[in-house]
């Protein structure tokens, strides 16, 4: 599945990640990229405003 969706031009994203094991478990498995509260917890979206001029 990995390979077909790299030929496919297809970024994997693992939702959901909790714990060390799994964030381990999806690194093994080749997703591109992870979220979820092991990597931080939700926060209101004006924390996260990007600032223009």
């Amino acid at each position: 599945m990995r390979a077909l969706t790299h030929s496919m031009g297809i970024t994997l994203l693992a939702e959901g990640v909790e714990r060390i094991e799994e964030a381990d478990v999806c690194r093994e498995l080749g997703f591109d990229l992870a979220q979820g509260y092991f990597f931080g917890k939700p926060a209101p979206a004006k924390e996260h405003a990007i600032k223009t001029a």
